[in-house]
């Protein structure tokens, strides 16, 4: 007993249409298997982004705060720690 496979694609249009293709030929199963394998296979590329100038001046300005905040806090830390009694 043999069985076929049957690939289908649905597609919607902004008009509200609805098509489907159905495909039972051995040639196209094989085709949509190897375009399956293809995409699977290949890596998406990276886009590389550069904050602009005001994004960059803000991370400084955040990372300042956080350093001061840090150093303030361990000192404070610090000093409780090695004080006499």
């Amino acid at each position: 007993m043999s069985e076929t496979l049957v690939i289908a694609y649905a597609t919607c249009t902004i008009e509200n249409e609805f098509r489907v293709v159905l495909s039972t030929g051995e040639t196209d199963i094989n085709a949509a298997y190897e375009e399956a394998i293809h995409v699977l296979s290949s890596k998406a590329r990276k886009t590389e982004r550069k904050p602009d100038s005001v994004t960059e001046q803000e991370d400084y300005y955040k990372t300042f705060r956080t350093n001061v905040l840090l150093v303030w806090t361990l000192s404070s830390v610090s000093d409780d720690l090695f004080e006499p009694y």
